[in-house]
Formats: C-alpha cells, structure tokens, sequence
C-alpha cells in the first residue's frame, strides 16, 4: 500500500493537497515531513533531488496539538509509553517524532505536551537492498558471520538490516530473533508487524535490547538475532552471552570512521571477546563502504 494513503487521514488540507500533487519521483524520495509551530513545512529528501514545493500555509501551536492528537487518535493514554519516549509507530511502519513541554518526575521524563515539533519519517522498505551483504553473512563452506554494520546517520543501516532478517529468514531458512527496541526495524504498530521482515523471524518489540536478547535465547531458539544501534554497556553483556551461546548476530551502530567505532567504550569488550567476525561500514543507499576483519584489518572496499 502507498505510503501516502497511511499518512494522508492524519494531515491537514494543506499538506494532502500538496502530498497528492507530487509526482512518482518526489514520493519516492521524500524522507520525512517536519512540522513545526509558527514555522514553514519542512521537506527532507534523498540527497542530489529536487526541492519540493513549499506549502503556503503556518501551523499554529493549537494546528500542531491537534495533529499530534490525529496521530495519537485521540487516546494518548493508549500510547503512554511511546509518547513517554517521545515517537509513535504508524500503520505502515512510519514512525512521528514529538517535541513540546516534558513532563518529568523523579529526573526521568513520564510524558509530553504542548506538543510544538513532529518529525513524520516515512517507512519504506527495499527489498533486494542487502543482496550484496548475504555473502558476507553467509559464506558459503563456512559457519555463519556474526556482522556489525556501521556508518554516520541517514545511510541506510535500518534499512540494510530490515532486508538482511527477511533474506536470512526466507532465502536461507534461518530463524531470526528481533529486540526491535524502538519499533524502527519491524515498524510495529499497537503490537502488529508492518514490514516485511521475514516467515521465519520473531520479533520482540518495545524492548530493552539487554532484555531482548536474553529473552529470545531461552525462548525462541533463534539460529540467528538482530539488533539496531549498539551502543550501551548492557547491550554488550547480552551480546557477550549471546556469543557464548554460538548464536550470530547481525547488528548496527553509529560511527563515521573504523577507528571511531573501536573508541566507543561499548566496543571494547566486543573486540577483546571477538564477538564480531566482521565489520562493515555503509557508504550512500546503504551501499559497502569497506570489510574489516575481528581483528580490525581490512579486507576491502566497495
């Protein structure tokens, strides 16, 4: 289904009749929409494309409450959590980043109101995008490679990840264990799957990843697990035991550079355990930028 006809009922007139004015180029490269109070609509496109045209038209403060409330339909104690984090997951897989006026207690934030800023990223999956990384995941002769996927942000590691579950899943056979910890890989909305992640994939959604991955090793029996953006100590301690199990994992974090990523503490007791077999930095549209070894050698460039 188009993504415009998941979006549409939740926008005002002036951002529909825009919306449907776009020809099939501009829709396929809209990233994302961000609303702001007293502010111009903002479009965000693939880079190198052409600007889309402006909207005549200012959200209010009270313009931009009664969105958020569209988005939330109209029941945000249904969506307590997700707004405590600060996003929702659409129908669709999209996925709307909220802004406004905290609500805290005890140093940790309960809520949000006066909603002011929505950031709508639209979800679209790319099947045949990780074809090139298979190989790499899945050698043939050889045990399965447990992969950490690395780049600076918008290059398409979620994306890459979403089509490496499915290919693994339904090309190769393997049962793969999802932590989708904020519902970004398989885009649940309300508990239900929205994208195409695979026949043979379980997904635990809305969960720590330290949580997450114990969980699916005793429960599911997964021969493979899935992980997006590694980056704190306790995500470590799971993957370290998920190592001792011989259960591969493919995995994502932030970092522009080899040497950058190897600074990052998390990283520090994944490299002296090997618990990663190789490391793949993404250059544009999730493309192979360069494979690293466990030991941090390199073996070639894309």
């Amino acid at each position: 289904m188009p993504w415009r006809t998941h979006l549409l009922p939740y926008l005002p007139p002036p951002i529909g009749e825009t919306l449907r004015s776009l020809d099939q180029d501009q829709t396929d490269t809209l990233r994302e929409i961000r609303l702001r109070a007293k502010r111009p609509i903002e479009w965000v496109s693939a880079p190198g494309t052409e600007a889309l045209p402006s909207i005549p038209w200012i959200p209010s403060s009270e313009d931009i409450n009664q969105i958020a409330q569209s988005f939330l339909d109209h029941s945000a104690y249904a969506h307590q959590e997700d707004v405590r984090l600060g996003y929702l997951t659409l129908r669709g897989g999209h996925r709307v980043g909220l802004c406004g006026r905290a609500k805290t207690e005890g140093g940790k934030m309960t809520g949000m109101g006066e909603i002011q800023s929505l950031c709508l990223r639209i979800a679209r999956p790319v099947p045949g995008v990780a074809d090139w990384l298979m190989p790499l995941l899945m050698p043939r002769d050889e045990p399965p490679r447990s992969t950490l996927l690395f780049s600076a942000p918008g290059l398409g590691k979620t994306t890459l990840l979403r089509d490496a579950i499915r290919l693994l899943s339904d090309r190769y056979g393997q049962r793969v264990g999802v932590v989708d910890e904020r519902s970004e890989i398989a885009g649940c909305a309300q508990g239900d799957i929205q994208m195409d992640v695979g026949q043979r994939t379980d997904v635990l959604d809305a969960c720590p990843k330290a949580v997450g991955l114990m969980v699916l090793l005793r429960a599911m029996a997964p021969q493979w697990l899935a992980v997006d953006e590694v980056g704190r100590m306790e995500d470590a301690e799971a993957l370290l035991e998920s190592a001792l199990c011989g259960v591969p994992v493919i995995a994502t974090a932030h970092a522009d550079s080899l040497e950058g990523l190897f600074t990052r503490p998390v990283m520090g007791p994944l490299l002296d355990a090997k618990v990663f077999a190789q490391f793949v930095r993404l250059g544009a549209n999730a493309s192979m930028n360069g494979v690293w070894d466990a030991r941090g050698v390199h073996i070639c460039t894309g």
